[in-house]
């Protein structure tokens, strides 16, 4: 869905004559959101795939925050900071026997799970295209999850499953102004992601539909998907999780 966008958005402003605002003229840009994503997915623990709904009672949607930095030392050069403090609580009186944290947990027990995962990218970003009414550039970086899953009954305790995995990741990134000399709308998204083999993938993607408030404020709606799946190459360990749902922002930058 962004790919097409991208590509048309590329080919817009390569043919976009100068306009008398320059709403891609500034210094740093800051972005926060609030995220209403619904998760799904599994805990791999040493031998039993946990899920988080029928297993762990985490289900529904859960409401996050999202923040993202943009600062750009020069006119075609971004470094970007990214972070999610991902917080996901459940309640269940399970259905079947599994393994978590070394402990076992029998049918028709009842738990309590506290998952928290942190996410952070760190990155460059280099605007192959950059005119007043946008942009289109390309990304490489690092993400990083810190993950640590708790399950807690009153019959046979507390056990933790945490894990750590850095990524390397490549991407890219448009935003386009489609009416000339005003920052009235705009439209913007990204994907970034990579394949590690038999060690999972992850890819992340966004599309925004922007509504400036003033040239220094904007108000953005998107969709947002992530789809995550990092584990050992024996599959012993490991994480499969798939958070999708809208994201409202604000946005600000210093011009």
């Amino acid at each position: 869905m962004v790919a097409p966008l991208l590509f048309a958005s590329m080919m817009m402003l390569q043919g976009a004559a100068q306009a008398p605002d320059d709403f891609e003229q500034f210094r740093i840009e800051i972005t926060g959101s609030y995220w209403r994503l619904n998760p799904t997915g599994n805990v791999q623990t040493r031998s039993t795939e946990v899920d988080l709904r029928s297993d762990l009672g985490i289900r529904g949607q859960k409401g996050h925050g999202l923040f993202k930095v943009a600062v750009k030392p020069a006119r075609k050069h971004r470094i970007l900071f990214e972070t999610v403090p991902y917080r996901l609580k459940g309640h269940n009186t399970i259905t079947r026997t599994f393994e978590f944290g070394g402990r076992t947990y029998t049918g028709q027990d009842t738990i309590d799970s506290d998952a928290r995962i942190n996410y952070l990218f760190g990155g460059y970003q280099y605007d192959f295209v950059s005119r007043p009414q946008g942009h289109v550039g390309v990304q490489v970086g690092a993400g990083y999850f810190d993950a640590t899953a708790t399950v807690t009954s009153q019959r046979f305790g507390s056990s933790t499953e945490d894990g750590k995995a850095p990524m390397p990741l490549i991407g890219a990134e448009f935003r386009s102004f489609p009416i000339r000399g005003k920052n009235a709308f705009n439209l913007n998204g990204h994907v970034k992601g990579m394949t590690f083999g038999s060690y999972g993938h992850y890819i992340q993607s966004d599309l925004n539909a922007g509504f400036g408030i003033r040239r220094h404020l904007t108000l953005q709606a998107s969709a947002s998907v992530v789809d995550a799946d990092v584990h050992r190459k024996d599959r012993t360990r490991g994480f499969k999780l798939q958070f999708i749902g809208p994201t409202v922002s604000v946005q600000v930058r210093d011009r």
